[in-house]
């Protein structure tokens, strides 16, 4: 067991004054050291710090991209439902226009067969009115030349 005294002892003799001398060597290189490790050991303190900061960043960083990325995400579903919903109506439009686009053909056939029936009934008209025409013509010189024969004839029966 080893008693410590609380002063130094100084002694006299030189092997022990040396070996001393040498221990107190020893204790200023190992003061060294542990400054020496007291230093690397604040320099990487300061780098913990730094990497914990850096990473409390890049943590709060990559929430902040998470979040406009939920965002993003929650746009582009809107943004794919209003494309299928216009989609949609445009197809529905397109079917009614179709479906207009074949009531306007027919509306355009049927008034222009009427217009043909109509332009054919008023060429019988006129042909019809022409014969008419013809036929009283026909008549009227027919009447005339009734009348002239019976004139004759009567003034036959009168010199009779």
């Amino acid at each position: 067991m080893e008693v410590k005294i609380p002063f130094k002892l100084i002694s006299h003799d030189p092997v022990e004054k040396s070996m001393h001398d040498v221990d107190c060597e020893e204790v200023k290189i190992l003061n060294e050291e542990v400054e020496g490790l007291k230093r690397k050991n604040t320099a990487l303190n300061d780098d913990l710090q730094s990497l914990q900061q850096n990473y409390t960043n890049i943590k709060i960083e990559c929430e902040e991209k998470t979040k406009v990325n939920e965002r993003l995400v929650k746009k582009q579903k809107v943004d794919e439902d209003y494309i299928k919903k216009i989609t949609q109506n445009l197809l529905a439009v397109k079917i009614l226009l179709a479906s207009r686009a074949k009531e306007w053909d027919m509306a355009f056939h049927s008034e222009r067969q009427w217009k043909n029936s109509y332009d054919e009934a008023r060429q019988n008209k006129h042909k019809v009115m022409k014969e008419i025409y013809d036929l009283q013509i026909r008549f009227n010189t027919t009447e005339s030349q009734m009348k002239e024969i019976m004139s004759e004839y009567e003034e036959k029966m009168k010199e009779e």
